[in-house]
């Protein structure tokens, strides 16, 4: 994210454009939410290892290290305001950049198949161009005994494809609900881009400065930036202490205005001037150096002295007569512009000198104010919007990795969510791991007599019948399953388990028997019902054993677990059927391998386990369809 070579180019001026706090406190910051969810992640990883991550990671453990992160903060009276992103597809100026991005993903996908799995032969998942070659899904005849070779190019491409596991967003997001009581902690989503928003607290003095990772805030108007990995606790007196930049430093020590900023990004390049490049030729147009123009991006030293040397150092661009000319005959071109320029915080100069200027929107004020309630007050996944109002979605990257993306009954269960959205077609795309180019599928959806608007004029008992008959429905390819599952009632006082027992009848439902054994399933149980048990629990994440080999038939196990579980998360979070337990606290990587590696699992102790618990009932119905179930440990 940002600008290229920026945040290199600024660490070599450190002294410049910074200043060293020695003890920040008493003061409220805006974090950019998506940096921190990726920073936490990554940092989570790296202290356990790509394995753990190849598993599903531990949403528990990142809410334990969120937890651990901010009480320091909280010490020293410093309160955080948390920004997000609105929904990817509401932002159409990032399409070009978007694109190069998947395809950077794709060769990194790539290199992670190669140094995972055996090679498999293309083929084109259902509802896709038979014309476009696809990796298909995991082939039911290699022996789930094989395990995983995970090579060191491997374990790193995908720790920068596949760091944001599985309900790591939700996990992250609980957090903020508590703190909101307690510590003025907040969370809210922009209208626009959160960095935008967190620029104009910073400059209307909401907030002293941004936390992120992204250099896009040192182009920024009058901005304080404060880089995720530069606040550091002191152990013994427990100060904080941070690196906090300044532009308008920056400015001076480059011989600029502060207004010019936002001009030498876009000299640089960033997310934006690739649409404007293609689609209004701005670069050739601007006449701005060749390299810039055939790239997309420019050296940030080089693009200094270019702008000093066309320009001066405090001249406006836009009262260049060709550039102001440009602008003046295409509106469509000055909305672009002025949104370029009011994200970097210097909209008013485009406005001062074409006060008609206004930026494109995709929702009215009152959809937006029906979105903000969506997403901030009812949590529901971002997706939701795209489907509500652009009738599309994305498909998760680690689905596709996994073949997950054409599973039928996954299918079903997204097919269910469209259709309590009020949907009846929607267009679901994914990337294409071997070419990086988009797929496309349209999905029609049979219409819903319950859906989102009108969900509170249900009764809970109502949505409660809803929600089961849809699982009910998603595995009717298993007339054995769907029995079991029909004529299990679950608990009342214990509601949460529920959640374990429809995923596992999913996971049931789906996976062929040769490649379902019975030590990996009965390890996702225990693991769901110990985690369960330890949600309130305020120790860390597990140890893993990492030395210990596991098998392909193990991964895509748990990761059609964990994308069971979403589903299910997703339409309980539609029909407002809420718990106490977080989602998050239903799967554990590290517990999974504990168990496999502690055995052995057997029906008879797993029961005994379970006994007391009211789960113990469908346990024994899902045994009985695999009695030839092999008691051997998996792993």
């Amino acid at each position: 994210m940002g600008i290229r070579g920026l945040t290199a180019y600024v660490a070599a001026r450190q002294d410049a454009c910074a200043t060293e706090v020695d003890d920040l406190k008493n003061v409220t910051l805006g974090v950019d939410l998506d940096s921190f969810l990726h920073f936490a992640c990554r940092e989570l990883a790296n202290s356990y290892n790509a394995q753990w991550l190849l598993l599903g990671g531990d949403a528990r453990a990142l809410y334990v290290w969120v937890r651990e992160w901010m009480q320091p903060l909280f010490k020293r009276k410093i309160r955080l305001k948390f920004v997000r992103d609105p929904p990817g597809m509401l932002n159409i100026i990032k399409d070009v950049t978007h694109g190069k991005r998947r395809a950077e993903k794709a060769d990194k996908t790539k290199a992670l198949m190669r140094g995972l799995f055996a090679t498999t032969t293309p083929s084109s998942p259902q509802g896709v161009d038979d014309n476009i070659t696809v990796p298909a899904p995991p082939s039911t005849t290699t022996d789930p005994s094989d395990l995983v070779q995970l090579t060191a190019d491997a374990a790193t491409n995908l720790m920068d494809t596949q760091a944001v596991f599985a309900f790591a967003r939700k996990a992250l997001v609980s957090p903020f609900v508590r703190c909101l009581k307690h510590a003025g902690c907040t969370i809210v989503t922009a209208p626009t881009e959160a960095d935008e928003t967190l620029g104009e607290m910073v400059r209307s003095k909401a907030i002293y400065a941004v936390v992120a990772r992204d250099s896009d805030y040192l182009f920024m108007y009058k901005m304080r930036y404060i880089t995720l990995s530069s606040i550091v606790v002191d152990p013994s007196s427990e100060t904080v202490r941070a690196t906090v930049f300044d532009t308008d430093q920056l400015a001076a020590a480059s011989g600029l205005a502060p207004e010019k900023l936002v001009e030498w990004a876009i000299v640089c390049g960033n997310d934006f001037t690739p649409y404007v490049d293609l689609h209004f030729h701005l670069a050739e147009a601007l006449h701005l150096p060749s390299l810039r123009q055939t790239q997309g991006n420019y050296n940030i030293g080089d693009a200094l002295v270019w702008l000093q040397t066309h320009l001066g150092p405090s001249n406006n661009w836009l009262d260049d007569p060709e550039f102001h000319q440009l602008l003046a005959d295409d509106t469509d071109l000055l909305a672009h512009v002025y949104g370029i320029y009011s994200f970097y915080g210097a909209g008013d100069q485009v406005k001062s000198r074409f006060p008609h200027a206004s930026r494109h929107s995709v929702l009215s004020a009152a959809e937006w104010k029906y979105v903000r309630k969506l997403l901030d007050k009812l949590m529901l996944p971002s997706f939701t919007i795209d489907v509500l109002y652009d009738q599309r979605r994305s498909i998760n990257k680690r689905s596709v990795l996994l073949g997950l993306s054409a599973c039928p009954m996954l299918a079903a269960a997204r097919a269910g969510t469209y259709g309590l959205l009020g949907q009846t077609h929607v267009e679901e795309y994914e990337t294409c791991i071997l070419t990086g180019d988009r797929l496309t599928r349209t999905v029609q959806v049979n219409p819903c007599d319950m859906v989102l608007k009108t969900m509170n004029q249900h009764a809970k008992s109502k949505r409660v019948h809803k929600a089961k008959a849809m699982v009910l429905t998603w595995v009717e390819s298993s007339p054995a399953v769907h029995a079991a599952m029909a004529a299990w009632h679950p608990p009342k006082k214990q509601p949460d388990l529920k959640y374990v027992g429809y995923a596992l009848g999913m996971v049931l439902a789906s996976t062929p028997v040769n490649r379902l054994s019975s030590p990996s399933w009965m390890a996702l149980l225990l693991t769901s019902v110990v985690s369960i048990c330890l949600q309130k629990d305020k120790r860390g994440g597990f140890p893993f054993a990492s030395s210990v080999g596991f098998t392909r038939e193990l991964v895509e196990l748990t990761a059609r677990f964990l994308s069971s579980l979403e589903a299910l998360s997703h339409v309980f979070d539609i029909l407002t059927l809420h718990t106490d337990v977080n989602m998050h606290a239903f799967y554990s990587a590290s517990l999974v391998v504990y168990f496999l590696s502690n055995g052995p699992i057997s029906k008879s102790n797993v029961r005994d386990i379970l006994l007391g618990w009211s789960i113990h009932r469908l346990f024994r119905k899902y045994c009985a369809l695999h009695p030839d179930f092999d008691v051997r440990n998996s792993i």
